[in-house]
C-alpha cells in the first residue's frame, strides 16, 4: 500500500503491483496528484487473494469490522503449505511457513526424533506421541502468528476510510498459485471477471462511505473485460509479475485518473483506450504467417519458434507499416536462457535501411530473458520487418516479438 496525508493506494487480490512497482509508483503518483506516498509493509512476503472472493472480503472483515481468529485459519496441505482463510479464498505466505523452511525444519524434527526413538526401543511410541503434539504445537504458533499480523494490516486498511481519497488497484499477474493443489483442481480462478469487479466496487464502496474511492483495472491482454463500466481498466502485454515491464507501468501512473467518474464516462474511457490499445501492440508469434524464418535453422512448435542456428538471419518479418512516433521491440525468449549470440534488428523497405540494431550474447540473456530495442521515426515507415540473426551458433527458444508504440 502507498500512503500519504489525504490519498492511499491499495492492490487488492491478485495484484501485479509487487514491491519494485510499488517503490517506482511512489514518486510517480506522488508528483501526479501532489502528494508524498511511501509504500508501507504488509509483513507477508505475499498475500493472494482469489479474485471472485474480494466482495466478501471487504464485506466481512471491512464493512462488518470481523478480526480473524485462529480458528478460521488453517495450513493448506500440499504445495504451498501457507495459512489459508477458506471463507474468502485468502493465502497468506511468509518466509516461516514457506514450503522450502517447512520441509527444511521437517527433516531437522525427523532426523532428532528418529535417533530417540532408535534409542528407546520398545519405548520409542512415546516419542511418537511427543512428536505430533510438538507438531500441532508449532502449527497453532505460525496461525496465532498469521492472525496478529494480518489484524494489524485490517485496523491500518480501516483507517483508509478516514483519507479524503483511495485508488484500488486490481490486477492479474498470473503469479504463484498457478501450481498449487487447489488451482490445479478448479477449486480457484485467478482471473477477475466483470461480476467479480463489480462486486468488489460494490462492496468496497459499502466499506469506505466517506471521501472518494477510485478503482482501477490491471490486465494483461488476455485478461480484459468487456462493457467495464464501474472500474478503469489499463492493459499490459506480459503476465508473470510484470517487473520487466517498468515502461508500460511508467504509463499506466502518469495516466491514473484523478477522480471517479460516472459510469458512462468510465465505458467510454475503456472503450477509446482499449482501441487505441490494439492500435499502437503489434504482438507476433510462430503462429503468425507474416513471420518467415529459416527452415533449416528454426522450426515452429505452436507459438513458439525454436532456433538451433550456425549462422546468418534465421526470422524476419512482419513488412507491416508504422505511423510517425517512438517505438519499442521486445523479443521474448522462454525456456532456458540463449546460448551464444545474436544480432536483433529492426529495418523497412526490405531490409535497406535499419532503424536500429544490437548484438545480444550470453552475459545479456542472463540478465533478462526479454531483449529490447528502440527507436523513433519522424514519417510514416514502410515494409517494416524485425531480423532475428545468429552469428555463429545460436540456440533459443523465442516465444514472441511484441512491437509497440509508445
Amino acid at each position: 500500500m502507498l500512503s500519504g496525508k489525504t490519498i492511499d493506494i491499495i492492490p487488492v487480490g491478485i495484484s501485479c503491483l509487487n514491491g519494485h512497482q510499488m517503490d517506482r509508483a511512489a514518486s510517480a503518483i506522488s508528483e501526479k496528484y501532489g502528494e508524498a506516498l511511501t509504500p508501507t509493509s504488509s509483513f507477508f512476503k505475499w498475500i493472494y487473494q482469489d479474485p471472485n472472493f474480494v466482495g466478501s472480503f471487504f464485506r466481512r472483515y471491512v464493512a462488518g469490522k470481523n478480526q480473524i481468529s485462529a480458528n478460521e485459519l488453517s495450513i493448506e496441505k500440499g504445495h504451498s503449505e501457507c495459512a489459508f482463510l477458506s471463507g474468502t479464498n485468502t493465502w497468506f505466505w511468509h518466509d516461516p511457513l514457506s514450503p522450502e523452511n517447512i520441509r527444511e525444519g521437517r527433516e531437522i524434527s525427523e532426523a532428532k526424533y528418529y535417533r530417540l526413538r532408535k534409542m528407546l526401543g520398545p519405548l520409542g511410541f512415546f516419542v511418537n506421541q511427543y512428536q505430533k503434539s510438538e507438531r500441532k504445537k508449532e502449527r497453532e504458533k505460525s496461525i496465532n502468528h498469521v492472525v496478529g499480523k494480518f489484524n494489524y494490516l485490517l485496523d491500518k486498511l480501516r483507517k483508509s476510510g478516514e483519507k479524503k481519497k483511495r485508488i484500488f488497484v486490481f490486477g492479474n499477474g498470473d503469479v504463484g498459485p498457478l501450481s498449487w493443489d487447489i488451482y490445479k483442481k478448479g477449486h480457484v480462478e485467478w482471473r477477475y471477471t466483470k461480476l467479480g469487479i463489480e462486486d468488489a466496487c460494490e462492496s468496497i464502496n459499502d466499506a469506505f462511505p466517506n471521501g472518494e474511492n477510485i478503482f482501477v483495472y490491471v490486465a494483461h491482454e488476455d485478461n480484459v473485460i468487456s462493457d467495464l463500466d464501474c472500474c478503469y481498466q489499463f492493459i499490459t502485454s506480459d503476465r508473470p509479475t510484470f517487473s520487466d515491464l517498468d515502461h508500460e507501468w511508467d504509463d499506466i501512473f502518469s495516466a491514473f485518473p484523478e477522480r471517479m467518474g460516472h459510469p458512462d464516462e468510465v465505458l467510454a474511457w475503456n472503450k477509446l483506450y482499449a482501441t487505441e490499445n490494439r492500435h499502437r501492440r503489434v504482438t507476433l508469434d510462430a503462429r503468425d504467417g507474416r513471420l518467415d524464418v529459416d527452415a533449416s535453422q528454426v522450426s515452429r512448435y505452436g507459438s513458439v519458434f525454436n532456433i538451433s542456428a550456425k549462422g546468418g538471419i534465421v526470422i524476419w518479418g512482419p513488412y507491416i507499416d508504422l505511423a510517425p512516433g517512438k517505438y519499442e521491440v521486445e523479443f521474448f525468449f522462454s525456456g532456458k536462457p540463449p546460448e551464444g549470440e545474436c544480432i536483433l534488428d529492426v529495418s523497412h523497405e526490405g531490409g535497406d535501411d535499419i532503424m536500429i540494431s544490437s548484438e545480444f550474447g550470453t552475459e545479456r540473456f542472463a540478465r533478462s530473458s526479454i531483449a529490447r530495442l528502440r527507436f523513433s521515426t519522424p514519417e510514416k515507415i514502410k515494409k517494416v520487418e524485425t531480423r532475428v540473426a545468429a552469428v555463429n551458433r545460436f540456440e533459443a527458444t523465442l516465444s514472441k516479438i511484441v512491437i509497440t508504440r509508445r
